[in-house]
C-alpha cells in the first residue's frame, strides 16, 4: 500500500511539472510575439514619419513662397499620415494666408489646446495671432453684433468630433474672406510711379520727335552746301558760307542730343511702368503678418 501511494505522488508531480512547463513556455512565446508585434508597428510607423515630415517641409517651402494653397495640401497630407496636433499649427498659418480668419483661430485654438508640448515660441506665437485674428473679424462684421445666434447643444462626442463639428459650424456661417489688395489712391506708391513712367515716356518721345527734326534740318544746310560748290562756275567761284556749315553742326549736335535723352526717357519710362505693374501684382495681402512665426517641422 504505501508503494502504492509513493507512486501516486510522483505522476501527481509529474504531471504538475509538465503543466507548469507547458504554462511557462506558452508565455514565453506570447511574450516574444507581442515584442515582435511591438517591433513590427514601430518599424511600420516609422515611414510614415517620413513621409509625414517630407510633406511638412514641402509646405513650409510653399509657406515662404506665399503658396498657402499648396502649403495648406501638403500639410494636410502630412496629418493623414500622422496625426500629431503639433501640425494644427501648420494649418493656421496656412489658413491666415488665405485669408481665412475663423479656420486659422480654430487650428490655433486646436493647437494650443492639444500640444501642450508644443515649443514656447509657437505657442507665444499662435496666441499672438489669435488676438489679431478675432479683433479682425470683429472689424470687418459689424451686423454680427447685433445678431444673436442660438446654437442646439450638441450630444457628447469625442474631443476630436466635437472640435471636427465646429469648426463646420464657423465655416458655414461665415464665408472665408478672399484675399485682396486694398489700397487707396494716396497710399499707391505703384501708382506714382506709374504716372511718372508715362510722363518720361511722352518726354522721351518728345526729345526724339525733335532730333528728328534737328536732323532734317541739318540735312538740308549740308545739302544747300553741296548746291553751292557744284553751282560754281569755273573762274567765278561761289563764296563760301560759313553760317550753313555753323548751323549744321548745331543741328548734327542738337540732333544726337535729342536722340539719344529721348531713347534713354523711353527706356526709363518703359522700365519704371512694368516694375510698378509688376509690384502691385504682387502687393502683400492686407492681414496679419506671418514675421516672426515658427515655421521648424515638429510632430
Amino acid at each position: 500500500m504505501a508503494l502504492s501511494i509513493s507512486e501516486t505522488t510522483r505522476r501527481r508531480s509529474a504531471v504538475a511539472a509538465a503543466t507548469l512547463a507547458a504554462i511557462v513556455g506558452v508565455e514565453l512565446c506570447a511574450m516574444g510575439t507581442a515584442r515582435a508585434q511591438a517591433q513590427a508597428a514601430a518599424a511600420a510607423s516609422e515611414p510614415n514619419r517620413e513621409a509625414a515630415r517630407a510633406k511638412l517641409v514641402e509646405g513650409v517651402a510653399a509657406l515662404k513662397r506665399s503658396d498657402y494653397k499648396v502649403a495648406l495640401a501638403r500639410f494636410e497630407e502630412a496629418y493623414a499620415l500622422v496625426p500629431s496636433p503639433k501640425i494644427h499649427y501648420d494649418f493656421g498659418l496656412a489658413y491666415v494666408g488665405l485669408g481665412r480668419r475663423d479656420a486659422a483661430v480654430a487650428a490655433f485654438e486646436r493647437f494650443l489646446a492639444e500640444a501642450p508640448d508644443a515649443p514656447a515660441d509657437k505657442r507665444e506665437k499662435a496666441a499672438s495671432l489669435i488676438a489679431t485674428l478675432r479683433a479682425e473679424v470683429d472689424k470687418t462684421a459689424p451686423a454680427d453684433r447685433g445678431t444673436v445666434t442660438v446654437i442646439a447643444p450638441q450630444p457628447a462626442a469625442p474631443p476630436p468630433v466635437a472640435v471636427a463639428v465646429q469648426v463646420a459650424v464657423v465655416d458655414q456661417r461665415r464665408e472665408p474672406a478672399a484675399p485682396a489688395v486694398a489700397m487707396t489712391a494716396d497710399r499707391d506708391p505703384s501708382r506714382t510711379r506709374r504716372v511718372v513712367a508715362v510722363s518720361l515716356g511722352v518726354s522721351g518721345g518728345a526729345l526724339l520727335t525733335a532730333g528728328v527734326v534737328f536732323g532734317v534740318l541739318a540735312q538740308r544746310e549740308g545739302d544747300s552746301l553741296t548746291h553751292d560748290s557744284q553751282t560754281a562756275q569755273p573762274g567765278n567761284p561761289t563764296p563760301f558760307d560759313s553760317g550753313k556749315e555753323s548751323r549744321g553742326i548745331l543741328y548734327e549736335r542738337l540732333q544726337v542730343i535729342g536722340l539719344v535723352s529721348g531713347a534713354v526717357a523711353v527706356a526709363a519710362g518703359t522700365a519704371l511702368y512694368v516694375t510698378g505693374r509688376r509690384r502691385a501684382m504682387v502687393e502683400p495681402v492686407a492681414g496679419p503678418s506671418l514675421a516672426g512665426a515658427n515655421l521648424r517641422v515638429t510632430f
